[in-house]
């Protein structure tokens, strides 16, 4: 009787060896925590490598309701036009995107020509805001 119950102490010991081994969860791994706090992070934001071809001057910020940005920007270098296509994404005060027309638009920009990137928020709880500029597609 006391060798059954050696081997049944045995084989629980085993079996709970082996849950313990067992990964039940089935989720990812959480990422990790950004060290960039969210109000360090730039405004304008070129995309597609578009940084060294693009300068950027002051925005011009008009805090309605609604909101209203328009960034100056030019070609660094003389330079053949370029397309670019542009967004701006406006923030609420939690900084929750409450932008209902991100839609991209489509800019050429010509060499030793400044231009306007122009957004204005629908929405009257936008405080802030972020223009992403890329490459037209």
């Amino acid at each position: 009787m006391k060798q059954l119950c050696r081997v049944y102490a045995g084989s629980s010991l085993l079996f709970c060896g082996m849950m313990l081994g067992c990964n039940t969860n089935t989720y990812p791994p959480a990422g990790q925590v950004d060290p960039v706090r969210s109000e360090d992070y730039p405004q304008i934001v070129p995309l597609d490598g578009l940084s060294r071809y693009l300068g950027f001057s002051e925005p011009s910020v008009r805090h309605g309701p609604p909101l209203s940005v328009s960034v100056p920007v030019r070609l660094l270098k003389v330079q053949p036009p370029i397309n670019v296509q542009y967004r701006f994404l406006f923030l609420s005060e939690d900084g929750r995107d409450v932008s209902t027309n991100s839609d991209w638009r489509f800019v050429t920009l010509q060499p030793q020509v400044r231009a306007f990137m122009t957004g204005t928020a629908i929405d009257d709880r936008a405080v802030d805001w972020n223009l992403e500029v890329r490459s037209a597609r």
